[in-house]
């Protein structure tokens, strides 16, 4: 599959994430500190997203999924949380899922793609820790001003995470890219 060029500082959405969409412009990791309000208390934090996106904007998040490969034992998909509301779209991200580290019935779910990761964590109860491991800004291509509902490009911030178990086994690695 092809997919944009960006060094790991989007992964795992830099192996889903079409050429034909164009290049993300100003790409680059930065320090917690340089990220401005509200994204900082959006993104720098050790919390699950989906019930901080849910909490800051006071309505439910879905899932409206866009793309998906299936591997015997990982799962990847990039996704739009969108507010139940209004269907605006809030986050774009993308996520590696090892599906053998979670329950039947849990994978289930995550196959089905309708509910986010952070809404099956808590209502299937899996003890998890979250790790931010980088944050990023950018400005954004056509494919990500489409689907964060932008009319002209501006400057997105975001964060990749990687969640585990209270041992430490990852269950899943995910980015995550704030809409404005």
């Amino acid at each position: 599959m092809s997919a944009v060029d960006c060094q790991g500082l989007l992964h795992p959405l830099d192996q889903l994430m079409p050429l034909a969409d164009g290049p993300l412009r100003d790409l680059r990791a930065i320090d917690p500190a340089d990220i401005p309000r509200p994204y900082r208390e959006l993104l720098v934090h050790t919390r699950d997203m989906t019930p901080t996106l849910e909490g800051f904007y006071g309505d439910r998040i879905e899932l409206d999924t866009l793309r998906t490969v299936r591997e015997p034992e990982v799962y990847l998909r990039e996704v739009v949380l969108r507010l139940v509301g209004d269907g605006r779209g809030v986050e774009h991200g993308a996520s590696r899922i090892h599906l053998n580290r979670f329950p039947e019935a849990m994978r289930d779910e995550i196959l089905d793609a309708h509910t986010p990761l952070g809404t099956l964590m808590a209502s299937f109860g899996i003890d998890h820790v979250c790790r931010p491991t980088r944050y990023v800004r950018l400005e954004p291509n056509r494919r990500l001003q489409d689907s964060l509902d932008l009319k002209q490009p501006v400057t997105l911030y975001g964060r990749q995470n990687v969640v585990s178990s209270p041992t430490g086994e990852s269950l899943y690695e995910v980015m995550e890219i704030l809409a404005p």
